[in-house]
């Protein structure tokens, strides 16, 4: 989870920045500057998220030995590495969604998308109990992804909301 929320400081910087821009481009009617700002934000997101999925793939090992000198909490937190390593490039998309959907002011879809979201997650989650803290790391997998689905189901939408 520190490899997680360690991520998280950088892509929700990202997405933080998306809101404004995009809530700038939104607020001016613009639609392709909404389109021209979502995409090259997001670019840079993944751009990121890939540094960052790559360091904790290379250096996740030795960032483990750094946080803590128990041998036993060592073999946990390496069978759970690729997990965590993999969070940031599977979670970038609904991070940015978010910040888009923020900066333009869609709550209400944002709700929905969530709500359904949510719904999912639980199924996962109730599927995947037997395999453990792996099935609970698939599960918040498969929350990552419904949350892109959702949202980007509602993006048609919020590009029509900004009409030029």
């Amino acid at each position: 989870m520190q490899f997680i929320e360690f991520s998280a400081f950088f892509l929700d910087g990202i997405a933080f920045a998306t809101e404004s821009v995009v809530g700038r481009a939104f607020g001016a009617r613009n639609k392709q500057l909404v389109h021209v700002t979502t995409v090259r934000t997001t670019q840079w997101a993944a751009a990121i998220a890939t540094l960052i999925t790559l360091g904790l793939a290379l250096g996740g090992g030795w960032a483990i030995d750094v946080l803590t000198v128990d041998r036993a909490v060592r073999a946990v937190a390496r069978s759970y590495l690729p997990w965590a390593a993999l969070a940031p490039l599977a979670g970038v998309w609904c991070f940015q969604l978010d910040g888009i959907f923020i900066g333009a002011t869609r709550s209400v879809d944002m709700r929905h998308a969530m709500l359904i979201s949510l719904l999912i997650f639980l199924g996962a989650w109730y599927a995947l109990t037997p395999f453990g803290n792996h099935g609970l790391w698939a599960a918040f997998y498969v929350h990552y992804a419904a949350r892109t689905l959702t949202l980007l189901a509602y993006y048609p939408r919020l590009l029509r909301a900004a009409v030029d």
